[in-house]
C-alpha cells in the first residue's frame, strides 16, 4: 500500500487522512457489460450514497491521466487521435464537453 505524508493510501490512491480521492471515486475506469454499457450501482467505498458508474479497479481513465499531466497539448493529441474520448464515462460519470476546450488549443 502506498503512503503519503498524511498516511496510507489504498491501491487506487484514496487517502482518507489527506481528504483526497483516487480513481475509485473520480476519473477511474468503469465496469461495462458484454454490450459495452456502463454498469451502474453502489459506488466505490460508499463515497456517494447514490448509484453511479461502478469502478472496475484498474486505475484512472486514459483521458484523466492526460489531464493530470497539466499539458493541454497531450489532451489535444489524445482527442485528435480518438475524438470519442471526450464522451468517456469514468467514475462520477463526468465527460469533457468539446466546447469547453479553449479555441487556441484547437
Amino acid at each position: 500500500m502506498a503512503t503519503s505524508k498524511y498516511g496510507e493510501k489504498d491501491p487506487d490512491g484514496f487517502d482518507r487522512q489527506a481528504d483526497t480521492v483516487g480513481a475509485g471515486i473520480y476519473s477511474g475506469n468503469v465496469k461495462r457489460d458484454k454490450q459495452g454499457n456502463v454498469i451502474w450501482g453502489k459506488q466505490y467505498q460508499n463515497h456517494n450514497p447514490n448509484p453511479g458508474p461502478v469502478y472496475n479497479g484498474d486505475g484512472y481513465s486514459e483521458i484523466s491521466k492526460a489531464i493530470h499531466t497539466g499539458k493541454p497539448e497531450i489532451v489535444l493529441q489524445m482527442i485528435l487521435k480518438n475524438p470519442k474520448v471526450v464522451n468517456e464515462i469514468s467514475t462520477t460519470a463526468i465527460n469533457i464537453p468539446i466546447e469547453s476546450i479553449p479555441e487556441e488549443i484547437l
